[in-house]
């Protein structure tokens, strides 16, 4: 088992400068606003763009986005209805508003809230206002359900060859199956809606997963074992499936 684990941690540890250059992994910011452009509205005339972050909400527009004088790095974007996708690439704003003046009108969103590196807003453009219509995880539920599976399937490979050369029964495979699918959801909604970040929210998760396996697998493991073993799968399910994720992810 010790070889086993050395080896994972290795073939981990050469993975490194790759999660170093990944632009779609839980490590870097990633985060898009959509726009999306009703029928109505496919000739809009869009003079300018801005963001407005909340601290400078009684002062004049964080600038984090101007089409007029597209001096920050932060985005690329002629917006119109063939090209929807402002790309946040530096510092992401916790609570903002977008102001977009189209059609010789200011037209503006509701606060939106972000407390992670990734996410997705999707905005949808009507004559006379923006309406918030992002996803509950910020992302597609195709993205959602590849990084579920990239997570489950991870973790379990891993844990069936500490089962199979290792002395732990391999009932615990069926159990953690059923731990990840209640923990996953939970992670995600915490660093989508919390400001707990991705590294803090694993935490959690192994916490959560710790409890679960002393709770109802007592019979096959005892708790520091149980510990352990719940850091480790979690470790390679976070570095590991982050360059998957990057991989087999799809466009929002």
């Amino acid at each position: 088992m010790k070889v086993c684990c050395t080896t994972i941690f290795t073939i981990l540890a050469l993975c490194m400068p790759i999660i170093g250059r990944a632009d779609a992994t839980p490590f870097k910011p990633d985060v898009h606003i959509h726009f999306i452009f009703t029928d109505g509205m496919k000739y809009a005339i869009i003079d300018s763009l801005y963001i407005l972050h909340y601290k400078y909400a009684q002062e004049k527009p964080d600038t984090l986005y101007d089409s007029k004088e597209n001096e920050d790095p932060y985005s690329e974007v002629n917006l119109s209805y063939y090209n929807q996708i402002i790309r946040l690439h530096g510092r992401q704003p916790y609570t903002f508003k977008v102001f977009m003046h189209m059609n010789n009108e200011w037209v503006e969103s509701p606060w939106l809230y972000n407390y992670s590196l990734w996410a997705d807003y999707r905005l949808t453009v009507t004559n006379n206002r923006l309406i918030n219509s992002t996803r509950f995880f910020k992302t597609s539920w195709i993205n959602y359900f590849i990084a579920l599976f990239i997570t489950i399937g991870s973790e379990l490979f891993v844990l069936f060859i500490i089962t199979a050369f290792g002395r732990l029964n391999k009932r615990i495979m069926t159990y953690w199956i059923i731990f990840n699918l209640i923990s996953h959801p939970i992670l995600w909604t915490l660093i989508v809606y919390t400001p707990i970040n991705v590294l803090n929210g694993e935490w959690v998760v192994i916490g959560l997963e710790s409890i679960g396996l002393i709770l109802l697998c007592r019979k096959y493991i005892s708790p520091v074992p149980a510990i352990l073993l719940s850091i480790f799968l979690n470790g390679v399910s976070f570095i590991g499936g982050g360059i998957l994720y990057m991989m087999f992810s799809v466009p929002c």
